[in-house]
């Protein structure tokens, strides 16, 4: 019962980290604000702003990342060798 308790925790723990990012935040607003009517947008508005958020997102989770903890390793490696 504990370990299924932890497996909860981490999950959850999980979820909020991966919610809070400025990017999500500002567009969970957006659908939101955009579905209660208090942003005027069109349907293919709002499918042109989907696809670009969500392409932004692939694009920093699978390669500016990446990128970012190679380049901030190299920077470790590289004072810790001085």
């Amino acid at each position: 019962m504990e370990g299924e308790h932890m497996g909860i925790s981490d999950t959850l723990g999980s979820l909020s980290a991966s919610i809070t990012s400025p990017a999500k935040l500002a567009f969970i607003g957006y659908v939101v604000l955009a579905y209660a009517g208090k942003v005027a947008t069109s349907t293919l508005q709002f499918l042109i702003v989907a696809s670009v958020f969500f392409v932004l997102q692939v694009i920093h989770d699978d390669y500016l990342r990446i990128l970012l903890n190679k380049f901030a390793e190299l920077k470790v490696a590289k004072r810790s060798a001085h």
